[in-house]
């Protein structure tokens, strides 16, 4: 047996490790690329719904300056095309310089001009320019969709100096269509043909802002000198990065107000964008996120312009405007705290541990809990995700749990189709037959039964009906067969319902037991109860009485508690899963003694001693069997007694070895209430020689 069990486990451990790899490289191979950057934006949701702060919350060194809906409505925005908004950006610069703005971004191009209509228009403009990209305080920017780029306008390049300070603005789009990394160099084509590395439009800035720092008293890191592109970590509150309308920032320049504007843009980064419904709305791994939390617009300067004081929301979108990816870009830079990807080759042997567990446990456990375990998992792989956005790591958690669910999926099938349908053919095949217990444990060995057997102490249950060969006779083939089906039904559901087994029928006959093959510490307690419920059961059954009208089944039990013989007794080509030996033979003379005492149910004292509620049974005999030289003391179940009449029939049942007259008294008292107690009046007169002989205290039983 320990080699079938040994080789069965192998077998299932092989199965396990070939759907476990099959499973992981399906996903790896197929989804593992898209699972990674979904794993992020699921954290992120994660952590916005918990309010968990995560690593990339940080006092944004970035300002957004954005070009809204409200400054398209305000004047004089109003009517006027945005190519000639260029002395209102003028002002804007201007004043930005004025109250001390570190550095300028434009993340909104403008590749047109009215020069050639209108002379000098832009002079002042391009002035401005001129002298801020001088004093490398201000980054233009450029998209590269086609083979020539979407570009500053060129009297706008040769004013900033052209490539030096014009950067790229493209983004690194995954293959879900989702940003979620922000290049740091751009491979540009010099004067002469050459290709060369140039740092992006985030980069840029990022790098430029840590060198204006490194002469302050607040002395920053640099940022990190490497090639790959930065994995966005975004601040996941809705006011992360301060936002302003261009509008109203220049209602307030105009005004005077600059003691105010230079609270918000002193030391500052300021990245002029769009914020419009419409325009430049990028897909990160903020969508989830983002539409919980909407877009702010901080408060205003100028009242008249929001005619609130609260901050202006854009509805809740998956997508938010570019400006703001490139705001968070530059904060990571600055701050270093970009998200960092776990090792490649950590994250399959991780999810390759999960893997196979999940799948050896679907070989395993009961299916009924499969499917919560595999939630828990689920549960945990996202709490695991969330907890890596606290500390800077993009754990691809959804590989795992995606991996899992194949695993899970792959085992469940092979498990139903494969070793489930040998289980279910054993299960047919025997269940009929042998008892649930050995029916299950071959279905874990996934094995035939074979023959053998070990003692074990059980409780033996054997009953017979009372006058059945008569009843019988009464009854036409079919109603017979009708009426052993259905006592026979109730018996073995009465005995099966507290732990025990039907080892066979014979004829109107039932023989069980209990404590094999499993033991349940108090079989002897089990088998008293069983004894009951059978008879209340047989008495009370509305079925019953219909089929067999006027008459009254009386059942017989008798019960013993010993060591016999059990298991898989017979021949090689048919068994029976059965119980041998001399107390087998007791419960059967008990159940026949019954009809002597004119009681349902005989128990040896053996199975008394572990009955718990032994109030309810009273003393009978004390019989010498046929074949048993010694004697049994049996009790049965009390239903007619108080507790004085108990006593007193004890008290006479003890004194029939030493004063037989004294005992014949009180059973004489007792006989008027207590047919056993008749029965032993018949014994001292000897007037009853067909129940046996008395014999000192014995009855000496004349037959079976």
């Amino acid at each position: 047996m320990n080699r079938i069990v040994s080789k069965n486990s192998l077998r299932n451990l092989f199965l396990v490790l070939l759907i476990a790899a099959f499973s992981l490289i399906s996903v790896e191979s197929f989804f593992g690329e898209r699972l990674r950057g979904l794993s992020i934006d699921v954290s992120s949701y994660v952590a916005t719904v918990l309010h968990i702060e995560t690593s990339g919350r940080v006092n944004s060194q970035v300002v957004i300056l954005g070009i809204d809906e409200e400054t398209y409505q305000t004047e004089p925005f109003r009517a006027t095309p945005r190519v000639m908004w260029t002395p209102q950006l003028a002002e804007v610069i201007n004043g930005l310089n004025d109250v001390g703005a570190s550095l300028i971004g434009f993340d909104v191009v403008f590749p047109t001009s009215v020069r050639q209509f209108i002379p000098n228009y832009e002079r002042d403009f391009l002035k401005t320019l001129r002298k801020t990209a001088l004093e490398e305080r201000l980054v233009l920017g450029k998209v590269q969709h086609q083979a020539k780029p979407i570009a500053p306008e060129a009297a706008q390049s040769f004013a900033v100096g052209h490539s030096t300070n014009v950067k790229t603005l493209n983004l690194e789009v995954d293959r879900d269509s989702v940003i979620r990394r922000v290049p740091r160099y751009f491979l540009e084509s010099s004067q002469n043909g050459e290709s060369v590395e140039t740092r992006s439009f985030s980069h840029e800035i990022a790098y430029r802002f840590q060198r204006l720092q490194s002469n302050s008293s607040e002395r920053k890191k640099s940022p990190k000198d490497q090639k790959e592109s930065v994995l966005l970590n975004f601040d996941l509150r809705s006011d992360a990065i301060p936002t302003y309308s261009f509008g109203d920032v220049y209602q307030c320049f105009i005004g005077g107000h600059q003691d105010r504007l230079r609270e918000y843009f002193s030391g500052k980064i300021v990245l002029v964008g769009t914020i419009l419904d419409v325009e430049d709305r990028k897909l990160t791994s903020k969508r989830f996120a983002q539409r919980r939390l909407g877009e702010p617009v901080a408060s205003r300067c100028v009242e008249s312009i929001a005619e609130v004081d609260q901050p202006v929301h854009l509805n809740a979108r998956e997508t938010i405007p570019g400006v703001f990816v490139h705001a968070t870009a530059i904060n990571n830079l600055i701050f270093d705290n970009e998200l960092r990807s776990i090792d490649k080759h950590w994250e399959l042997f991780l999810s390759g541990v999960l893997v196979i567990l999940i799948a050896a446990l679907v070989f395993k456990l009961p299916l009924v809990g499969l499917f919560p375990l595999l939630l828990f998992v689920s549960a945990v792989c996202s709490a695991i995700g969330v907890v890596g956005l606290t500390r800077g790591l993009a754990i691809p958690v959804l590989t795992s749990v995606v991996a899992s669910w194949f695993a899970f999926v792959f085992s469940l099938i092979f498990r139903y189709f494969v070793l489930d349908a040998k289980r279910r053919t054993i299960s047919r095949a025997f269940s009929m037959y042998l008892s649930k217990y050995e029916v299950e444990r071959l279905m874990e060995q996934e094995e035939l039964p074979k023959l053998g057997g070990e003692t074990k102490t059980v409780s033996i249950f054997f009953s017979d009906i009372e006058g059945f060969t008569s009843i019988s006779e009464k009854l036409q083939p079919e109603q017979l067969v009708s009426v052993l089906n259905r006592y026979l039904t109730l018996m073995t559901e009465a005995i099966e319902e507290h732990g025990g087994v039907v080892d066979k029928y014979v004829g109107d006959a039932v023989i069980a037991f209990f404590g094999a093959p499993v033991s349940h510490g108090d079989d002897a307690s089990r088998s008293v109860d069983a004894a009951v419920s059978c008879i209340n059961a047989v008495k009370y059954d509305d079925e019953l009485k219909e089929l067999l009208p006027g008459i009254e089944l009386r059942t017989r039990i008798g019960l013993n508690t010993g060591v016999a013989l059990v298991g898989n007794i017979g021949s090689t080509s048919r068994l029976n899963y059965t119980i041998m030996g001399d107390q087998v033979n007791l419960a059967a003379r008990l159940e026949s003694a019954n009809k002597l005492f004119g009681t349902t149910i005989l128990i040896a004292e053996s199975s008394v001693s572990d009955v718990d509620q032994i109030s309810r049974l009273r003393k009978v005999a004390r019989l010498r069997v046929k074949g048993r030289m010694e004697p049994v003391l049996v009790y049965t179940i009390n239903d007619s007694l108080n507790r004085q009449q108990i006593s007193d029939f004890e008290r006479g049942f003890d004194l029939l070895a030493r004063n037989r007259r004294a005992a014949e008294e009180i059973f004489v008292s007792l006989r008027s209430v207590d047919s056993i107690s008749s029965i032993y009046v018949d014994l001292i007169n000897e007037a009853s020689q067909a129940i046996g002989r008395l014999d000192a205290d014995v009855i000496d039983l004349a037959s079976k």
